[in-house]
């Protein structure tokens, strides 16, 4: 079942930009002066910044309220799925915008990029323990280095 709510937030993610799935913010407002955050009763000062998430490529609301940072995925799921009941859930809303075919093909790749990640951290984490081990004469200082030095 295609319901992990990391790989969903994955396929919104890549899929729609923030201002393409919440009516109230424009391309046009995308950098420009602060906005009225969706997410809470914000009706005198806007209190939130849209702009481009450099290192994720997408467009993002940074609350200043809030001190919290909301993406296209939240959107969907706090706003359209849990307050106004638009969809069941995120997957709905996807199955239902995209269509059930190329919901599953992005979800299946999604799922394939997510797993390509794990393994390389795996692999990583492997080796720092690995370096660490030879970089010690005995266990005793392997374990203290790796537990309560914090290199």
């Amino acid at each position: 079942m295609n319901d992990d709510p990391k790989i969903l937030r994955e396929v919104v993610e890549q899929t729609y930009d923030l201002t393409d799935v919440c009516p109230r913010y424009g391309k046009e407002t995308v950098g420009a002066t602060n906005v009225f955050c969706v997410f809470h009763d914000n009706k005198n000062t806007p209190s939130a910044k849209l702009y481009v998430d450099e290192e994720r490529g997408i467009t993002v609301l940074h609350c200043f309220a809030e001190h919290r940072t909301y993406t296209a995925y939240d959107y969907v799921d706090k706003i359209l799925v849990q307050q106004k009941h638009r969809y069941q859930s995120v997957q709905d809303y996807l199955i239902k915008n995209l269509g059930e075919q190329k919901f599953n093909e992005l979800y299946t790749l999604a799922e394939q990029e997510s797993y390509i990640e794990n393994e390389t951290l795996l692999e990583q984490t492997i080796d720092y323990i690995d370096n660490l081990y030879n970089e010690h004469n005995n266990v005793i200082d392997f374990i203290n280095c790796l537990y309560l030095e914090k290199e």
